[in-house]
């Protein structure tokens, strides 16, 4: 086991690192926004993050949000985050926030990126239908936003065979992972998706008039928020400021 977790840590990133920097170099290539999960190595070197990585194609690197509270497990491996990275961006007419997998059902992290003005929420996953379909379609009913879940797909044939601990991950299993990926309007209409076992691109025709006209009927962090009687506290600091 020990081998395995040595493999895992060493196998992390850091953001002014060469990997993210080729990310970037691609994103400013093809003139596109990007989000990304990595796995993050602290200061320390001893620590990593669960990360999502926003890179803008004319400016790099605009945000990166470590994961709030790892999931059950999880605990085991990666280090509690920060709200520093709690921050919805701008690209183009829209202003973009994401989430790590279980986090985006944190009903107060939801919430801080509406107030922000968040219009796409960009859910992201490690795979499968069953955990993505119904939070998706919830936030995209609850904050009046388009929602996109971003699931991975994972096969057995996908991991090195000289990986330490791919017995235990892959053993009497050809798809780990099915995926799930899916665009879902402010309504929660499903628009595009959900994909299963397949690798492809989704695409969806957006409009922000369609978030302005759903956020006239119910803006959950504007007159609908009732801010004078419920309020949101955000500790924006980051105490590992190593390389984010």
């Amino acid at each position: 086991m020990r081998v395995g977790q040595v493999a895992y840590l060493k196998s992390a990133v850091t953001t002014d690192g060469p990997e993210l920097a080729a990310i970037a170099r691609e994103a400013s290539d093809r003139g596109v926004f990007v989000y990304i999960g990595v796995v993050e190595r602290s200061g320390s070197g001893g620590s990593v993050y669960a990360s999502l990585v926003a890179i803008h194609p004319d400016h790099g690197i605009v945000n990166v949000h470590r994961k709030l509270k790892p999931t059950f497990h999880e605990r085991l491996v990666w280090a509690d985050g920060d709200g520093h990275g709690l921050q919805v961006q701008s690209w183009r007419d829209f202003k973009i926030g994401g989430l790590n997998c279980y986090e985006n059902w944190l009903p107060l992290a939801r919430q801080a990126l509406y107030q922000q003005g968040e219009q796409l929420h960009i859910a992201t996953w490690p795979g499968d239908l069953n955990v993505t379909e119904n939070i998706t379609q919830f936030i995209a009913m609850e904050g009046r936003i388009y929602a996109a879940s971003v699931s991975g797909l994972l096969r057995a044939s996908d991991i090195p065979t000289n990986f330490p601990l791919r017995k235990l991950v892959a053993e009497g299993r050809d798809l780990i992972n099915d995926g799930g990926s899916m665009i879902v309007a402010p309504g929660g209409k499903i628009i595009a998706g959900p994909l299963v076992g397949e690798e492809v691109i989704l695409y969806a025709d957006l409009s922000l008039d369609d978030v302005l006209g759903a956020h006239l009927k119910l803006d959950p962090a504007g007159h609908y928020s009732r801010g004078s009687v419920l309020s949101l506290q955000h500790n924006r600091d980051r105490p590992d400021r190593s390389a984010s």
